[in-house]
């Protein structure tokens, strides 16, 4: 059984993300893995290791090299880490920032499942 804290699995897969990192970011997820992402165009379900790949490729193909704000996380039982975050894309992409929530499940220390939706952010 792994032992890594899901809420550091989530952090450590938006960075390998983001870094097209491909085999470390496969290492933390699921090969059966199924992600219903919020970002267009694209699919509405990535699923397993050449799921994830092909998300990599959307991702920035969309957003270029994007980085990632995470306004807030939480851990529920379940595992289950929430992430409420804006997708801040590469400047002179054309694209403005995408706030999104997502919910990742966690099953021995890998993702297992990433849902995400549109969520408004509170202006601070």
């Amino acid at each position: 059984m792994n032992e890594r804290v899901p809420i550091q699995v989530v952090l450590e897969f938006y960075e390998t993300l983001r870094d097209s990192r491909i085999n470390d970011m496969l290492g933390l997820v699921d090969a059966e893995i199924v992600c219903h992402p919020l970002v267009w165009p694209g699919l509405t379900l990535y699923s397993g290791y050449d799921g994830m790949i092909r998300l990599d490729s959307d991702l920035h193909a969309l957003h270029g090299r994007y980085q990632i704000q995470i306004d807030k996380m939480t851990e529920e039982e379940g595992p289950q880490v929430t992430v409420q975050a804006t997708i801040l894309p590469e400047p002179g992409r054309g694209q403005p920032p995408l706030p999104v929530t997502s919910l990742y499940k966690i099953r021995d220390g890998l993702i297992t499942s990433i849902k995400s939706l549109a969520y408004t952010p509170v202006s601070r």
